[in-house]
């Protein structure tokens, strides 16, 4: 939990200095962070903010893979199929990204894998 809000709070500083670094990466971030951490015994989770934080990075970067597939997640979560299943296509068709080719191919496996487990539930 240390590590968690150590990395929470590089986030927050990030995001004070530049919200829109990485393409909106921070609020990407921030919103997996708030999604998964726990929120008993002193966690910081919050689902509820950890979404928002997701929504934003859509709006910053609607085609993007990462924040379509992290809010894709947190929406399965949620049992939002329907609203996940958008996300995860989104992610599907994200341009690639010329300088993270491996980043973009081990990313596209996993929004491939979670989509047909959604599938399965629908």
């Amino acid at each position: 939990m240390s590590i968690a809000r150590e990395a929470r709070d590089a986030l927050l500083r990030a995001e004070s200095v530049d919200p829109l670094v990485l393409g909106g990466l921070v609020y990407a971030n921030l919103g997996a962070l708030y999604s998964k951490a726990p929120s008993r015994f002193g966690g910081f989770g919050n689902k509820t903010k950890g979404i928002g934080y997701l929504w934003k990075a859509i709006v910053v970067d609607p085609e993007g893979i990462d924040a379509n597939y992290l809010y894709a997640q947190a929406l399965l979560a949620e049992k939002d199929y329907v609203a996940a299943r958008e996300a995860l296509t989104r992610a599907m068709d994200a341009p690639a990204r010329p300088d993270h080719p491996e980043a973009d191919f081990a990313r596209k496996l996993e929004v491939e894998n979670l989509l047909a487990s959604l599938e399965q539930k629908l």
